[in-house]
């Protein structure tokens, strides 16, 4: 029974707080991939057929992703909660492991023969031509939302460490993900797109 449940603004802002971002990362996403289709629609049919296609099988491995990182977090969660920290790591780095794996397989895969994902669509060669230049132009979209999140989560450790006066634990793992993300976003997002254009 519910009653005598009084139900507090405070936790639920603290919940949703911490998935602020990750909602507004997806809003940003999908306002990005119409904003791309606009444009890439100047380029004629053929590109944007291109551009439909890679984006789709991006589209595609989200739920992937989220379907493992679901799961995830009622592991770790529960671990963490029993106290069995060292084990709700391997939870989480086998998880990130599997669920980063099984995403790269396909994307190396449609990279790697495009015609086995393109032609499933169109035969035509220059909507093939369109999809190689659409995943060349279009890595720079995940990587500034990884390297986003890996901001987001320097910051969510920076509040805890201030909360908790015990410091993060993970600051240099973190750490060493965002200048990852952030060179990966530079190098393979950035020029790649300027070299793509």
């Amino acid at each position: 029974s519910w009653r005598g449940v009084r139900l507090r603004a405070a936790p639920f802002w603290e919940i949703l707080r911490g998935g602020l971002l990750s909602s507004l990362g997806a809003l940003v996403s999908n306002l990005t991939i119409i904003a791309v289709t606009g444009l890439v629609g100047g380029f004629g049919t053929a590109a944007l057929a291109g551009y439909g296609i890679g984006s789709r099988l991006e589209d595609m491995q989200i739920p992937l992703a989220f379907g493992i990182g679901a799961a995830l977090v009622a592991m770790v969660g529960t671990n963490f909660g029993a106290g069995q920290v060292g084990r709700a790591h391997r939870i989480a780095w086998v998880g990130a492991l599997l669920a980063g794996s099984m995403t790269l397989s396909i994307g190396a895969a449609a990279a790697l023969w495009p015609l086995a994902w393109a032609g499933l669509f169109s035969g035509e060669p220059a909507v093939h031509m369109a999809l190689g230049a659409f995943f060349s132009a279009a890595e720079v979209i995940p990587l500034t939302f990884l390297t986003l999140e890996a901001w987001s989560f320097l910051q969510l450790g920076a509040e805890q460490s201030a909360r908790s006066k015990s410091p993060f634990p993970h600051f240099w793992a973190v750490m060493f993900l965002a200048a990852v993300g952030f060179w990966n976003f530079l190098g393979s997002g950035i020029f790649a797109f300027l070299i793509s254009l």
